[in-house]
């Protein structure tokens, strides 16, 4: 709904969360799309509440077609060590990624890397 700010809102970021219901993995594709496309590192955390089935982060991760490296966690949301938990996986990703500020920040909206062809630097 969101989409035409995610440029935006992502501009500078270090790393991202995909959120996964597992009512509905396929809303989470276009989400793992465009963090792949900008090379923003990334995890996803599963959502575990009520209602929801629940399935092994390894089979979401061959669900959503996640690289190796693509952590996928399971979390509550309503718990707040459990978000604890995805923030700090988050943070060691982006750490193991060796994705820094600065080159965060030379990620440009068309999610091309500094050095790319193509690339702009700053913001217009």
């Amino acid at each position: 709904r969101f989409w035409f700010m995610w440029d935006e809102l992502s501009y500078g970021a270090l790393g991202a969360v995909v959120l996964a219901d597992t009512r509905r993995l396929g809303d989470c594709f276009p989400s793992v799309d465009y963090f792949e496309k900008r090379q923003l590192p990334f995890i996803v955390a599963i959502n575990c509440f009520d209602g929801a089935p629940h399935y092994d982060p390894e089979d979401v991760r061959i669900a959503l077609d996640l690289g190796s490296r693509v952590p996928a966690i399971l979390c509550d949301v309503r718990q707040v060590s459990s978000v604890k938990e995805v923030l700090i996986t988050l943070v060691e990703h982006v750490l193991a990624s060796g994705l820094t500020e600065s080159s965060a920040a030379n990620l440009s909206a068309t999610g091309r890397a500094a050095g790319e062809p193509g690339m702009v630097s700053g913001r217009i």
